[in-house]
Order: structure tokens, then sequence, then C-alpha cells
């Protein structure tokens, strides 16, 4: 750029110039640079009228689209009772999916659990630093924390599921 380019003052909150900051760095940029190739690249992004209406016609004639349209038009014709249903139906087997992809975060942690504390074991078996134990420590006490937070979000999960069942019951 040159020193004869218009200039523009802006203000920016605090967490997005160091961000700037640090990707300036990153890349070995200034950080007006920074900011003129950030503001490029979502102007190279953007689609033309054309190129957003060829997008929307390939939508619209997909054969997904054309399902969601027929499922769209079949609960429109049932009545407010069963519409209520199949929403709450819907809402158990949203939360269901949450609760088994929770379930699944706990198995892995509670394996990246197992591993740290194995590592910790052989680390002090192996003499290893003061701060290397530390940091194997700190990485378990994290994940230990990560599984209680994962537990308590199983536990609200499992609270839910089980209302919108009973709900779904008395319907």
């Amino acid at each position: 750029m040159a020193r004869s380019d218009p200039q523009i003052n802006i203000r920016v909150p605090e967490e997005l110039k160091a961000q700037l900051d640090s990707s300036a760095l990153r890349a070995g940029r200034s950080l007006t640079s920074e900011i003129v190739t950030r503001l490029q690249e979502t102007f190279a992004r953007e689609e033309s009228p054309a190129e957003a209406a060829a997008r929307e016609a390939e939508i619209r004639n997909s054969p997904l689209f054309r399902e969601l349209q027929e499922g769209q038009r079949k609960f429109d014709s049932l009545t407010p009772k069963e519409q209520a249903r199949v929403q709450l139906e819907a809402e158990v087997e949203q939360v269901e999916a949450e609760l088994s992809l929770l379930l699944s975060d706990r198995a892995y942690h509670g394996q990246l659990l197992n591993d740290l504390n194995f590592r910790l074991v052989a680390a002090k078996l192996d003499q290893m630093t003061a701060e290397e134990i530390a940091k194997l420590q700190g990485e378990r006490d994290e994940k230990v924390a990560a599984i209680s937070i994962a537990q308590r979000e199983i536990e609200r999960k499992m609270e839910m599921l089980t209302r919108l069942k009973h709900a779904v019951l008395k319907e």
C-alpha cells in the first residue's frame, strides 16, 4: 500500500484488536496489511446476485428440498394437537442425540484421564522433573473438571429428556 492510499480511522473492541495484532504477527504483516487482507477476503467470498440465484435454484431442485417441502405439507395438514406431539417427539429425539454425544464425550474424557493418570505414574517412576510432573497433574485436573462439567450436562439432559417423555406420554 502506498502512503497516498486513503486512510480511515475506526474504533474496535480491545479483544478484536488483540486478535488482529496476533494474526498480523503470525502472518508477518503489519496491522494495516492484516486488516486490508481480511477485508479483501470477505469481499472475494461474496456471491454475485446471479451466483446466489443459481445456488438457490440448485437447492430448490434438490431431492432433499422437495422432501422437506413434502414433510412441511404433511405437518401443516395435522391438527394443532398432532403438531405439538410431533414437535415434542422431535425435541425428545434431539435431546437423545445430544445425550448420546455427551456420553461418548464422557467416555473419551475418561480414556484421556486414564492415560494421563498412567503417564503421571510412569513419570513419577521415571523421575521426571517437578515441572513435567506438575504439567501432567494440571492436564489431569483439567480433564477431571471437563468430565465433571460433562456429567452435570448429562444429568441436565437426562432430566430434560424425562420431562419431554412425560409430556409426550400425557398427550
